[in-house]
């Protein structure tokens, strides 16, 4: 072996050395997911990131879509062509592109649509696919580059028909790069294929494995083969740090280049990080795993995602933390203090464990003197002003290390105290002060004293000013001025237990054991709080420290970041998100070293980065994830994927079943609680108050359109960041404005139906009674007729016969007499003559027009018939008989027209009458009688009694008279009456 072969063997070694000593000088943070967390197996085989930060996982299961919370799985069940998937991508419309051993399949808004191979008898599959700058889909199918066009897989040929193609990637701006066996990598422009890379120069390397862009020099790209990385700058290729990777005999299987120009190395054993000119090896031994990663993705946040061969997922982050626990020589990972020395170094207390010192990268056990300090439980530490490490127990007192050595602390009195001690402070006055679960101690000398009349369970101690100390109790927090406790002293969280205190003037901050972090201003005594309410892990404070206008906050669940600004007397706080496990942390185990923070917790000491609480706070994507209905009838719904997750698209439920429950969530791998708030436009008018809850359940909605909204409470009210789902309730048949209209008009029709029937049955009986009254009426002018007639008529007949026996028996001589009885015969004929008239109109069956119109023509032939004048009846031929006039009608009718013949024939001089009569079109009868008399005129016409007496007649039966008459021309008189 040469010199120099054995000098590079040595820089090997020591390289070597140097980097198992990195390594277990310190464990990273990897998050893990696998099949527990609902990964739906275990071997992921590629990642890749939609437009709501999704992250899409390919297994040999089927895919995942994680939305930081949970998975979503989808499998051939769903429609894909196979659960074994090998590849994804997103293309310029947000769809979800997936490779399988069958096909490929297009993940969009109306569902899986899939373009299957065509069966042969070689398997294929189809991997690395990509989406260029206008849209296209490439993939690699078996060997070969493909393109999808028009549905079809096209075969592209970039050097000959029988090459094989080894990878496939598209450049920031969208160019398609394959790389060839043997040739090297091509770029497609104008649709030509072009060298980028030749191996020619390097005839050794036959395969190229995987490439990447750099992120500033378009001409600078990096590639592996099965064991070396390279660089390729203009065409020209370089082996880069052959050095670094020889000892750790390397098969790379996957390249990535992140944010901070760091590339990462998946390997057959874990993955690798060159940086700077140095590298990091991650496997099980620091917080990753040593099986092989298929595949690597860095998100929009430059998250590094690893996908693995049976691991299940990875997720890392470059300015994520820390962690020192058993791997770091921890006998015991509940790290219950910590404490920082003049240079730096941190000293680690533990339950149970050991004492440890961290300094220049490595752990140094103090060597405690076990048979002093039997089974220690380490519950605080402190390095004094003279360098000097006090240690507080559980069980053992209080214990001091100068240099070497340890030395029991005891009272005045020289007898230990009793008690738990908590917590140490030195104040500005290096004043050293021990809380403990039997009050508050103070070093005076040697000694400790005790703060007299105080008696609390003690758990955390600050400075707020010259001789002023407050203390937190299980009791709130009390004060201690110039060594003495002020009983007067307002408290300021009366009975709240206090674990922890931290003070930035004004403002005292207390981590409380049930109600989260309590904020009080000394100058204007008001309070603030910080709980889960507002996005805090744990209402459970075990540590606070503030730094640089930012509050950390160690809980039981985890650590939070607030930053703080004072404005208007208090404090603008906002949340920071913070990666990381949701580790219990431990009671006032929290301090600062350089730019970092260490924080004790359950399962080690976590430190964070300062930078890490320098990250932006964005507004987190929210999904819509499920929509849950309860209709009856379900087969009618139409589902759609709405960014992966299947809903129901226009969704319209009846109102008879109008419960939707609503399932949302934040897609945020940063911040482990997010506030939501939502609405539901149309029945809501603003937005909820923010809360943790990323479920609403709205169990009877009424009839309407509604669109549902949720936001991030970080986010505005524009529809920025706000996720929309619409739907609509229909009414029910018995709910619309038709169904209800139609209902007011059947109930009106139903009142004015029966208002009419009430109406027609009041009518009906009214007429009825009416009828009972003419009948009755018909009846007593019948039986008064007939009787007249009996009673009257016989009684004048019988006056007539005596009145012509009382003739007979006269002598001739007696004409006087004579006289006299013939007047009384002539009365009573006259007086039979006019009963008859009388009799004639009482009975009922002359109330018929026709029978009065046969009495007025009866009337009129035997007054003119010897009188030389011609007496005729005209008529249209209109049936009458049917014609019932009222009671009094046809006596007052044939009176007239008598009273009108005598008339003419007295004063007309007429040889002509006619009597006519005729219907008119409005109801109304007209009856007539004419003459062709001498006429005479009407103006200057003197009303007797005889039209007097006509005129009242015509009145008492609703008529009307008219008279039309000239000198010389004849009279026309009328009585023109209505026919009810």
């Amino acid at each position: 072996m040469t010199f120099r072969k054995l000098i590079l063997l040595f820089i090997c070694i020591v390289i070597a050395c140097a980097f198992s000593l990195s390594v277990k000088a310190q464990k990273y943070y990897f998050q893990h997911y696998d099949i527990g967390d609902g990964l739906i197996q275990s071997q992921v085989t590629s990642i890749c990131q939609d437009k709501n930060k999704q992250i899409w996982l390919t297994t040999l299961g089927g895919i995942n879509c994680f939305d930081s919370k949970q998975f979503s799985a989808f499998t051939i069940d769903d429609g894909l062509t196979g659960n074994s998937c090998f590849s994804l991508t997103q293309d310029k419309k947000g769809i979800i592109w997936v490779g399988g051993e069958r096909g490929v399949t297009e993940f969009g808004i109306g569902g899986l649509k899939n373009y299957v191979f065509q069966r042969n008898k070689n398997r294929k599959i189809a991997s690395m696919l990509s989406c260029d700058s206008q849209n296209n889909i490439w993939a690699m199918i078996g060997k070969k580059l493909c393109k999808l066009n028009n549905g079809q897989w096209e075969m592209q040929t970039v050097v000959s028909d029988d090459e094989s193609i080894t990878n496939l990637k598209i450049n920031k701006k969208g160019e398609i790069f394959a790389a060839v066996y043997g040739e090297g990598i091509y770029k497609l422009e104008n649709n030509q294929w072009r060298i980028f890379c030749s191996l020619a120069q390097r005839p050794k390397i036959r395969f190229v494995g995987d490439f990447v862009f750099d992120n500033s020099n378009p001409d600078l790209l990096y590639f592996i083969t099965n064991d070396s990385l390279y660089s390729a700058n203009k065409g020209v290729i370089k082996s880069e740090f052959p050095q670094l990777f020889k000892p750790l005999h390397p098969a790379f299987t996957c390249l990535l280049l992140d944010n901070e120009n760091g590339l990462w190395i998946g390997t057959d054993n874990g993955a690798c990080l060159l940086k700077n000119g140095a590298i990091t090896y991650f496997n099980d031994k620091n917080g990753f795993t040593n099986v092989r990663v298929f595949c690597m993705f860095k998100d929009i946040d430059n998250q590094i995602w690893f996908g693995t061969d049976g691991s299940g997922l990875f997720k890392y982050r470059n300015d994520t933390f820390l962690v020192y626990d058993k791997t770091q020589g921890l006998e015991n990972e509940v790290v219950m203090a910590l404490a920082k020395g003049k240079n730096n170094e941190v000293y680690i207390g533990s339950n149970g464990g050991k004492l440890l010192c961290y300094k220049n990268n490595s752990m140094i056990d103090l060597k405690l003197p076990r048979e002093k300090l039997s089974s220690l439980r380490v519950n605080c530490l402190y390095k004094d002003s003279n360098d000097n490490l006090w240690i507080g127990t559980d069980n053992s007192g209080l214990w001091v290390k100068k240099g070497d050595e340890y030395s029991k602390i005891y009272t005045k009195s020289g007898s230990p105290p009793f008690a738990v001690f908590t917590t140490i402070y030195e104040d500005s006055s290096h004043n050293l002060w021990f809380t403990s679960s039997n009050g508050c101690f103070y070093l005076e000398g040697n000694a400790l004293v005790r703060v007299t009349d105080f008696n609390y369970y003690c758990s955390s101690i600050i400075e707020i000013g010259k001789d002023s100390i407050l203390i937190g109790t299980l009791d709130g927090v009390r004060l201690i001025r110039n060594k003495n406790f002020d009983n007067g002293f307002s408290d300021i969280l009366p009975k709240e237990p206090v674990n922890c205190l931290a003070y930035s003037k004004p403002f005292v901050i207390a981590g409380t054991n049930e109600k989260g972090v309590a904020i009080y201003n000394l100058k204007t005594k008001s309070k603030q709080t910080i709980s889960r309410k507002t996005g805090l892990n744990s209402n459970i404070i075990y540590n606070l420290l503030v730094n640089d206008s930012k509050l950390w906050i160690g809980t039981g669940r985890g650590v939070s970041i607030y930053s703080l600004a004072e404005k208007n007397n208090s404090l603008q706080l906002k949340a920071i998100p913070v990666d990381g496990p949701l580790f219990e942390s431990n009671q006032n185990a929290i301090l600062k070293v350089k730019d970092d923070i260490w924080i004790g917790t359950t399962h080690g000491a976590n430190i964070y980065p300062i930078i890490y609480g320098n990250s932006s706070s964005p507004v987190p994507k929210i999904v819509i994830e499920n929509v849950q209905t309860y209709t009856s009838n379900k087969k009618n719904l139409h589902y759609s994927y709405f960014s992966g997750y299947k809903l129901p698209g226009n969704l319209s439920l009846p109102s008879s079943e109008s419960h939707i429950a609503i399932e949302f969530q934040a897609i945020e791998f940063n911040a482990p609680i997010v506030l939501y708030q939502y609405m539901l436009t149309g029945l809501d008018k603003a937005y909820s108050k923010p809360s943790q809850n990323s479920y609403v359940d709205y169990p009877n909605l009424p009839p309407g359109d509604y669109t549902f909204k949720v936001k991030s409470a970080a986010a505005d009210s524009s529809s920025t960041g706000v996720a929309l789902y619409q739907f609509t309730v229909t009414p029910e048949f018995y709910e619309t404005v038709s169904f209800k209209l139609a209902v007011v008009l059947l109930l009106l029709s139903t009142v004015f139906g029966f208002y009419l029937y009430k109406s027609y049955a009041n009518r009906r009986k009214l007429n009825f009674i009416h009828q009972l009254k003419l009948q009755e009426q018909e009846n007593v002018r019948r039986q008064t007729g007939e009787d007249f007639h009996d009673d009257l008529g016989n009684k004048l007949t019988r006056i007539n016969m005596l009145s012509e026996l009382l003739d007979k028996k006269m002598s001739p001589e007696l004409e006087t007499e004579k006289k006299l009885t013939e007047q009384i015969r002539s009365s009573a004929i006259e007086m039979y003559m006019g009963t008859k008239n009388i009799l004639w109109a009482l009975n009922p069956e002359n109330d018929h027009l026709d029978e009065i119109i046969k009495e007025i023509e009866k009337f009129g032939h035997c007054l003119f018939e010897n009188m030389n004048i011609v007496f005729t009846v005209s008529s249209n031929d209109q049936d009458t008989s049917d014609i019932k006039l009222p009671l009094g009608y046809s006596h007052n009718i044939t009176l007239i027209f008598k009273e009108l013949m005598n008339n003419i024939l007295k004063h007309s001089q007429a040889n002509i009458v006619t009597f006519s009569y005729e219907l008119t079109s409005y109801n109304r009868i007209c009856l007539a009688i004419s003459d062709n008399g001498k006429g005479y005129n009407i103006d200057g016409l003197h009303e007797g009694n005889g039209l007097k007496n006509i005129q009242n007649r015509a009145k008492k039966i609703n008529g009307e008279i008219i008279i039309d008459s000239c000198p010389g021309k004849g009279t026309v008189t009328k009585l023109i009456m209505l026919i009810a």
